[in-house]
């Protein structure tokens, strides 16, 4: 490799660096109170934010990797994408990402048998992001027709506990779940993507089956120890921000 391409690439390096340090900035710091307990989250606005019109909104629950209390981690590759220049022009949304604890869980999914299974109830934390929705949706203009619920790793078996309580949500993008769970009968019938590495026909998918919920699936390529590598990106915000509900 000789010089000027070493200097390219280190200009390259640099630029990226800087753009994704300016990326997770546009994510305010924030951090919501339930029943006594503190939930930090960053938060995505709109720019300008426009009051006479409506935004979708959209929660991510991040992996076990990423729990903490420093509100920073949260904001990986993913997440920052929504805060890109183009993109925050041409899909404006109200974005918020929270972080829990290392030892919380976002799940209430236990084991029973060779299989895991939901409890009926949101655990603290779920109650928590629910109320954080209820919150968001009091305090900005969010297209109420538009809240979907994106989770990776156990954020995305978390996310599928919405079928069981919509309330709100509309979509869910479950990335890289536990598909070895079985669901008994499911209350809502939100609209469910799941991304996997791991192949269609399982558990989880033949719950959905029986519960006639509507559902894509896509299978990933590359390691099962990198979700976040391989993600369609671009079909995701289609599916978010184009795709007819």
């Amino acid at each position: 490799m000789n010089i000027k391409s070493s200097i390219l690439i280190a200009a390259v390096l640099f630029i990226s660096t800087i753009l994704n340090a300016q990326n997770r900035e546009y994510f305010e710091y924030r951090t919501f109170n339930y029943n006594k307990q503190k939930m930090p989250y960053r938060l995505l606005k709109p720019y300008p934010i426009n009051d006479n019109e409506k935004y979708p909104l959209i929660i991510f629950l991040h992996s076990e990797k990423l729990k903490g209390s420093d509100n920073e981690k949260q904001i990986n590759h993913f997440v920052q994408e929504f805060a890109k220049e183009k993109k925050r022009k041409k899909y404006p949304a109200i974005v918020i990402a929270p972080q829990i604890q290392p030892a919380k869980k976002w799940t209430s999914a236990r084991k029973k048998g060779a299989f895991y299974s939901f409890s009926r109830m949101f655990n603290t934390q779920l109650s928590a992001v629910n109320a954080l929705i209820e919150k968001t949706v009091n305090d900005f203009p969010v297209d109420t027709e538009k809240i979907y619920v994106i989770g990776i790793s156990e954020g995305g078996t978390a996310s599928l506990e919405w079928l069981n309580n919509a309330g709100k949500v509309k979509g869910i993008i479950s990335i890289c779940p536990n598909t070895n769970i079985r669901m008994g009968e499911l209350s809502a019938k939100t609209k469910v993507w799941i991304i996997s590495h791991k192949k269609a026909d399982n558990t989880l998918t033949s719950s959905l089956k029986q519960n006639n919920i509507t559902y894509q699936y896509s299978q990933l390529s590359g390691s099962p120890n990198d979700c976040l590598k391989h993600l369609p990106v671009e079909e995701i915000f289609r599916w978010l921000f184009l795709t007819s509900k």
